[in-house]
């Protein structure tokens, strides 16, 4: 039996402060939508498609679709890890397409993590490839030396958080980060 909940909340930005909270029954897999006009939307996997008021959470709307509102899919999951990789090869920040992509597919922290992994030494791998050949990155290399300490450090402490975090507190910083 399911016992997971789902909510949509409002967070002041400046404060931190929840300024309300709409509980989704049964629960909810969709992403969420707000507009300039003060509307958030979101489904819940009963089918049922809603409209919020984004200042007081109230509920405006509600619509049975019969349809199970989700983020996205494995197809469209793929499709963003490619552009994600494009984007990345292109600019150096392929890492909120990424997350992005890999947020429509049921990974756990630890398949989420690796996938991240290896993806960013992948791309990275090949970009540093391509700079050592195209011959910028041999002068860049004091730099860089200086760098592999906190490179170092970094991993540690990445991995010591990532046993003492939990699930949703793992989710909540990447998306805050990224």
């Amino acid at each position: 039996m399911d016992h997971s909940t789902s909510a949509v909340r409002a967070i002041d930005p400046k404060t931190g402060a929840r300024r309300w909270e709409y509980q989704v029954q049964p629960r909810s897999t969709a992403g969420v939508l707000s507009t300039a006009g003060d509307l958030v939307f979101s489904g819940s996997v009963d089918g049922y498609f809603y409209a919020l008021d984004a200042i007081s959470g109230r509920e405006l709307w509600r619509m049975w679709r019969g349809a199970t509102a989700s983020a996205h899919g494995g197809l469209w999951a793929r499709v963003w890890m490619f552009l994600a990789g494009i984007t990345h090869g292109l600019f150096a920040s392929g890492g909120p397409l990424l997350v992005y992509a890999l947020s429509g597919l049921s990974l756990d922290k630890q398949r989420f993590r690796a996938t991240l992994i290896l993806v960013w030494l992948a791309l990275n791998s090949l970009l540093t490839l391509v700079f050592l050949l195209d011959g910028s990155l041999l002068p860049a290399a004091p730099r860089i030396a200086m760098l592999v300490p906190v490179v170092i450090v970094a991993m540690v402490l990445g991995e010591v958080l990532h046993h003492r975090v939990n699930e949703q507190r793992f989710r909540q910083a990447v998306f805050v980060v990224l």
